[in-house]
């Protein structure tokens, strides 16, 4: 799922947020997806990490395998946060960067969906 927010910048990605302290990086995106997105998910682990800058800071971003749990069509955006939401395939989210339009190089999706999907394919084996 990618969300189109509009501030800080115009562009697409997918949802994220911070750690609250005693959270662990599944609570965390747990978290972070239903209060942004209105969907609960299933979190199978961390499939990509990289350093970034945001808002001044450097940080460590750490993107989760999860898909989510009931109706993936029954999503409510955050208030103010976002403008727009989407289910995108690679190639379409591979067509965003071409544009412009995701903070992600088509590198980083390479690598965070590649390992989300043997992420999921153990998890049913």
């Amino acid at each position: 799922m990618l969300l189109h927010r509009t501030e800080p910048w115009d562009g697409w990605d997918p949802p994220g947020g911070r750690m609250e302290r005693g959270e662990d990086l599944a609570r965390a995106v747990i978290r972070e997806v239903s209060e942004e997105a209105g969907l609960q998910v299933e979190v199978a682990g961390p499939c990509y990490a990289h350093l970034a800058w945001y808002k001044g800071e450097r940080l460590l971003a750490v993107t989760m395998a999860c898909r989510p749990l009931g109706d993936p069509e029954q999503v409510v955006l955050e208030a103010g946060g976002f403008v727009g939401w989407r289910w995108a395939t690679v190639d379409e989210w591979l067509a965003l960067v071409a544009e412009g339009s995701t903070s992600w190089t088509a590198a980083n999706i390479a690598k965070a969906t590649g390992a989300a999907l043997a992420l999921w394919i153990a998890e049913e084996a």
